[in-house]
C-alpha cells in the first residue's frame, strides 16, 4: 500500500483535472465554427441556382413568404413552405435574387454545421468517451450527404440535421425515466444533453417540421406518433410528458398543413403534380408493389455506398440493438424508430415517382440522404467498440446488405440502367468513387466503397487495442501485466489506454480523407455560371414568358425577377399582358431574332437573344414605353 505525506507543510499532490462540461461545450464550438467555415469554402463565389425546378420553387416559396411577388409554378412538383422559412430573413435583407441565394447558401451551411455537434452528442449516447466521439463525429458530419446537397438552395441541405435532432430528443424524451429511476442528475450528459416533457415537445416539434418542409417528412412524423402512442400504451414516460408531446406533435402537423396550404395556394394556382394519386395506384397493385420495393431497395444500396458502407455497419448494428433485450430501452426504441424511417421513405418516394426514364429511378441517394449522417455514426460506434470478431462480422453484414439492395435492384432495374437517361446531379457519391460521370457502375462503386469500409476495419483492428473496443482490464498473464504496452493480436503494441483512441482515430481519419477528396471532385464538377436572361434591363415594368419558351427557362426566369409577377401569354394568338415592359419567346435558331414575334406590337425590339437550339433558344422583346437599356444578355 501506497501512503502520501500530507503532513503540514506538505503540498498534495495534484489531481488531474477532468474535462468539464465548459470545456466540452468550447469544442462543439469550435467544431462547429470549423464546419461551418468549410460548407463557406466550398459555396464560394456561388450565386446563382444549378438544379433547377427544384431551387427555384424554393426560393419562390421564400421570397413570397417574405413578403415579395408570388409565381405561378402550377403543374410542377410542390416545394413546401418548411425549408423557405428558414430562408425569409435573406429575402427581407435584400430583393437582389443573386445576393438572397448567396444569403440562402450561408443559412444552408449555419444550419448543417450543427450536423457536428449533434453527431458528438450521438455518439456519445452510443457509449464513446469524449475523444473518440469528437474525431468520428468529425468525419460523419462531412459526408457528401451532409455536405454536397448544402451547396444548394434544396431541403436536403438541412433535412440530416433535422433528422438527428429529432432522434436524438426522442431519445432524450425516452431515456429521462430511466435516468430519474436510477438516481441520474438529469442534463448530465453534456452540453447537449437534457430530457423530460421539454425533449419530447422538442421531437415532436422537429418531426411536426420535418413534414413541413418534404412529404418525406410525413413518414418520420408518422412513425414519431407511433411511438408516443407506444410510449402512452406501455407507460414508458410520464403520462404527463407523453401528452405533451403528442399534443404537439397535433399542434405542430396542423400549423404544417395551414403552411402548405398558404404556398400552394398562391404558387400553385392550377395544381401541383399530384403525387398522391400515383402512390396509390402503386401501393394497390402488384407491379406497383414490384416497382416500389426495387426502388426501395435502389436507395438503400445507394446509402450505403454513399457513405462508403458505414451507413450499412449502421443498419447491422441497429438491428442488433433493437431486437437485443439487454439493450436500453430508449436506444432501442431509436434504432427501430430510425430503421422504419428510412425503409419507409425509400418505399414511399419509390412508390410515389413517375417512370422518368432516368436511371436515378432505380437507385438513388437524395431521399434518404438525410440518415446518412446518423446511420454512419451508428457504424462508426459500432465498429470501433465492439470486439474483433464482432466487427468483423458488423463489416461482413454490412457488405450483405450492399450485395442483398444492390442486387435487388439492379435485377429490377435490368437493362433500363444502361438505356435510360443518367444524371450526374444524381449519382454524385458513385461517381466519385468510379470516376464514371456519364454512366451508373453498381459493381464498381459497390466494390470500392467496401473496399474503403474494409481499409476502415482493418484500421480498427491494427490500432484498438484490446480485443473490446474500449479499456479493459488486463487479463492475468497479458502483454499488459509484462510491461506498459497491449499488445493487440495484430502485432502492433501501443499504450493500453490509448489504443482505442488510436483506432478510432485512424478510423476518422480515413473517412475524412476520403470525404475531403470526394468534396473537392464534386465541388469542382459543378458549373455555376448563369448569366440572368433580362440582364441590363431596367428593373421595372411587368415581365411575359411566351407558353412555347421551354419550362427550364420560365422557372429560371420566375427565380431572376424579384420586383414582378411573370406571366404567361401565347403571343401567337393574344396580345402582350397589360403593364408588360419585357416579353420572352422561343428561338428555335432557324429564323432571325427579328422573326420570332410576327405579331409584335409597333415599337417593340429585340433587347437580346440565345440561340441555342430548339429547346433552349430565347429571344427578349422590349416595350418602348419602358424606355431603353443595355442590351439583354450582352
Amino acid at each position: 500500500m501506497t501512503y502520501t505525506d500530507v503532513s503540514p507543510g506538505t503540498r498534495a499532490p495534484a489531481t488531474p483535472r477532468r474535462a468539464g462540461r465548459g470545456d466540452a461545450g468550447r469544442f462543439l464550438a469550435a467544431g462547429w465554427l470549423a464546419h461551418l467555415a468549410l460548407r463557406l469554402w466550398l459555396v464560394w463565389g456561388q450565386a446563382s441556382p444549378a438544379a433547377y425546378p427544384d431551387e427555384a420553387g424554393y426560393l419562390a416559396a421564400a421570397r413570397l413568404l417574405a413578403g415579395g411577388v408570388g409565381a405561378d409554378l402550377s403543374g410542377t412538383t410542390f416545394y413546401q413552405g418548411g425549408y423557405p422559412l428558414l430562408l425569409v430573413p435573406a429575402f427581407w435583407i435584400t430583393k437582389d435574387p443573386e445576393a438572397a441565394y448567396q444569403l440562402t447558401l450561408i443559412t444552408n451551411a449555419v444550419v448543417g454545421s450543427a450536423a457536428f455537434p449533434l453527431a458528438y452528442r450521438a455518439l456519445r449516447v452510443l457509449r464513446l468517451d469524449p475523444a473518440r466521439a469528437c474525431v468520428l463525429a468529425c468525419a460523419v458530419a462531412t459526408f457528401p450527404a451532409a455536405l454536397y446537397f448544402s451547396q444548394y438552395a434544396l431541403v436536403d441541405a438541412v433535412f440530416p440535421v433535422v433528422a438527428l435532432g429529432w432522434l436524438l430528443s426522442l431519445h432524450a424524451f425516452l431515456a429521462g425515466p430511466a435516468r430519474r429511476t436510477a438516481g441520474a442528475r438529469p442534463g448530465a450528459h453534456g452540453p447537449l444533453g437534457g430530457a423530460g416533457a421539454g425533449a419530447g415537445a422538442g421531437s415532436s416539434l422537429l418531426a411536426a417540421y420535418a413534414a413541413a418542409a418534404h412529404a418525406r417528412g410525413l413518414v418520420l412524423l408518422a412513425v414519431h406518433v407511433v411511438v408516443l402512442l407506444a410510449v402512452l400504451a406501455r407507460r414508458w414516460a410520464p403520462r404527463r410528458a407523453a401528452l405533451a408531446a403528442l399534443g404537439a406533435a397535433v399542434a405542430g402537423g396542423a400549423a404544417a398543413k395551414v403552411l402548405n396550404a398558404v404556398v400552394l395556394a398562391a404558387l400553385y394556382p392550377s395544381g401541383s403534380l399530384d403525387l398522391g394519386r400515383l402512390l396509390v395506384t402503386r401501393l394497390t397493385g402488384l407491379a406497383g408493389q414490384a416497382w416500389a420495393l426495387g426502388g426501395a431497395a435502389g436507395q438503400l444500396w445507394y446509402l450505403v455506398v454513399s457513405t462508403w458502407g458505414l451507413a450499412g455497419a449502421g443498419m447491422v448494428a441497429a438491428v442488433a440493438v433493437a431486437v437485443r433485450r439487454g439493450s436500453p430501452r430508449a436506444l432501442r426504441i431509436c434504432a427501430a424508430a430510425l430503421l422504419l424511417v428510412t425503409a419507409g421513405v425509400a418505399y414511399a418516394s419509390s412508390a410515389a415517382l413517375p417512370d422518368e426514364h432516368r436511371v436515378g429511378n432505380f437507385a438513388y441517394g437524395r431521399y434518404t440522404a438525410f440518415a446518412a449522417v446518423a446511420l454512419a455514426a451508428a457504424g462508426a460506434a459500432a465498429l470501433v467498440r465492439a470486439p474483433r470478431r464482432t466487427a468483423v462480422a458488423i463489416t461482413a453484414g454490412a457488405g450483405g446488405v450492399l450485395a442483398a439492395a444492390g442486387g435487388a435492384a439492379a435485377w429490377h432495374a435490368g437493362d433500363r440502367l444502361r438505356d435510360h437517361q443518367f444524371i450526374a446531379f444524381d449519382f454524385p457519391e458513385t461517381s466519385f468513387l468510379t470516376g464514371d460521370w456519364s454512366a451508373l457502375d453498381m459493381p464498381g462503386a459497390s466494390a470500392r466503397a467496401f473496399a474503403v469500409l474494409t481499409v476502415l476495419t482493418c484500421a480498427r483492428l491494427l490500432l484498438g487495442g484490446s480485443r473490446r473496443g474500449s479499456p479493459a482490464r488486463p487479463r492475468p498473464g497479458s502483454p499488459s501485466r509484462r510491461g506498459p504496452e497491449a499488445g493487440a493480436r495484430a502485432g502492433l503494441r501501443v499504450p493500453a489506454g490509448l489504443a482505442p483512441r488510436l483506432g478510432a482515430a485512424a478510423v476518422a481519419l480515413a473517412v475524412l480523407a476520403v470525404n475531403g477528396a470526394a468534396a473537392v471532385t464534386l465541388t469542382r464538377q459543378k458549373g455555376w455560371a448563369e448569366t440572368p436572361i433580362l440582364r441590363g434591363l431596367p428593373e421595372r415594368g411587368g415581365v411575359a414568358v411566351s407558353t412555347g419558351v421551354f419550362w427550364a427557362t420560365r422557372i429560371r426566369l420566375i427565380q431572376q425577377v424579384s420586383w414582378t409577377r411573370v406571366r404567361r401569354f401565347d403571343p401567337r394568338t393574344a396580345a402582350p399582358p397589360p403593364g408588360a415592359c419585357a416579353v420572352v419567346v422561343p428561338w428555335p435558331g432557324a429564323a432571325p431574332a427579328g422573326a420570332t414575334w410576327p405579331a409584335a406590337p409597333p415599337g417593340w425590339r429585340v433587347a437580346g437573344g440565345r440561340d441555342q437550339g430548339r429547346q433552349w433558344g430565347i429571344v427578349v422583346w422590349r416595350a418602348p414605353v419602358c424606355g431603353s437599356g443595355p442590351s439583354a444578355l450582352s
